[in-house]
């Protein structure tokens, strides 16, 4: 395959950095759109390009490799993890976060026919990494309530979610926000839930997209976006809202 930017010949499955939308994002370490993969529907996801001051990619192979999905949202292509293998895996959190200072979005949805419901920390994730100390995630919470939670290790298991039960197959925009003080977690624009957390115990594990511990996520990802700052409030929102008004959520 022919590099659209380069005229490089390619391998099979590796794929450029998706165009950019034109909106602005500011920095982030971390970039990951998937509506731009130059691929065929049902194609599988092999390497996307992180688009983020980090660099690097993320990459699965064989049957671990997610689908792609055209024109699922908005007009917008995904990625697609099926529950069983699904996993794409880039570079140390580290690289993307600080142990003091993230925030995390992603535009995504739940898609298995029940809610997860296992120990928090386990709950198959949008984002985590591969040595338990962090994710973004879907499970059934406190309420009880079908929800999505914010988890950071910070010589305890610290949990930040709201209580209101989420639908399948709804397209959310997810935010994670970390100072150091406190893990913040918001669905859209609703409530920002808060507890108390320190630095995250560990950097050292690998980031993954579509697994927490033993358990994959049934679900599509349509872009994820981190940064090594807990970002203002006017960033945030700003950022935030940009998402939800582009994948029209």
């Amino acid at each position: 395959m022919l590099s659209p930017l380069s005229g490089i010949l390619l391998p099979l499955g590796f794929h450029e950095t998706p165009p950019s939308s034109g909106v602005s994002y500011g920095t982030p370490t971390l970039d990951l759109d998937f509506s731009g993969l130059g691929l065929a529907d049902n194609d599988p996801i092999g390497t996307i390009i992180n688009a983020g001051s980090a660099g690097g990619s993320f990459t699965a192979s064989g049957s671990t490799r997610p689908t792609f999905k055209t024109s699922v949202q908005n007009g917008k292509s995904v990625a697609r993890f099926d529950g069983t293998d699904d996993l794409l895996t880039g570079s140390a959190l580290s690289a993307y976060f600080g142990a003091s200072a993230k925030t995390l979005f992603v535009v995504g949805r739940f898609t298995g026919g029940s809610w997860p419901a296992t120990t928090n920390w386990q709950a198959p994730a949008f984002l985590a990494d591969s040595g338990g100390y962090l994710s973004l995630a879907a499970n059934v919470v406190t309420g009880p309530a079908n929800e999505f939670l914010c988890y950071n290790y910070d010589g305890g298991y610290d949990y930040a979610h709201g209580s209101t039960s989420r639908t399948i197959n709804q397209w959310y925009c997810l935010t994670l926000w970390h100072d150091g003080t406190d893990l913040k977690c918001q669905v859209d624009t609703g409530t920002l839930a808060s507890t108390a957390s320190v630095a995250t115990s560990s950097m050292a594990g690998t980031t993954q997209v579509g697994k927490s511990y033993s358990n994959y996520l049934t679900g599509d990802v349509g872009r994820i976006l981190g940064y090594s700052t807990a970002l203002g409030t006017t960033d945030r929102e700003t950022y935030r809202d940009q998402l939800i008004t582009e994948w029209g959520i």
